[in-house]
């Protein structure tokens, strides 16, 4: 429901290395916390950890509306043939979730190349360089920044091809599956 310029902004006090509450609770417990925003080996994790908590809610409520559609005469039937917690969960529940795991893993991977807003206001693709820069942060670069719209247009050319290989990819994995 937030936007993620917000969150970013948000984050960035978390992630402060002044005030921050990640760098507080490190030196609580005696570990040296980084720069997250400066150092090029933590930007990017700051950034994924930015994204994932982000995120986390929209796949929480879409497995929430599939778990309510699960068929519960399959979870009565394993529970009368005596199947224990962890095989009713791996036999009957997970296959019943699998198409939903499946549009999730798409739409989150094709979302996660796409990150701008938060790189935007965290790290403006830095720190050092590129350490932080997507494609889909390059395109804006390029056409914006550096006012090369042509090769702007070519990076989001490429990033198309990309998106549509992995997602190609992901549905043949997907038909496999579906043949078992």
């Amino acid at each position: 429901v937030i936007s993620g310029a917000a969150i970013g902004v948000g984050f960035q006090f978390i992630f402060d290395p002044g005030f921050g509450l990640i760098p507080d609770l490190l030196q609580r417990m005696g570990i040296h916390s980084p720069d997250f925003a400066q150092d090029p080996h933590w930007a990017l994790f700051m950034i994924t950890v930015t994204y994932i908590w982000k995120n986390l809610g929209y796949s929480f409520v879409i497995y929430l509306a599939a778990l309510q559609g699960v068929r519960a005469d399959l979870m009565e039937a394993a529970e009368i043939d005596g199947a224990g917690r962890w095989t009713t969960f791996t036999r009957v529940l997970l296959p019943q979730l699998r198409p939903t795991t499946y549009f999730l893993s798409i739409t989150v991977l094709l979302n996660s190349l796409q990150v701008f807003d938060l790189i935007n206001v965290m790290t403006r693709g830095g720190p050092i360089g590129t350490g932080t820069t997507t494609m889909i942060y390059q395109v804006y670069r390029e056409s914006w920044v550096n006012q090369r719209a042509g090769y702007g247009a070519a990076v989001a050319t490429i990033m198309f091809l990309v998106l549509l290989i992995v997602t190609l990819i992901q549905v043949r994995v997907m038909d496999r599956g579906d043949e078992k």
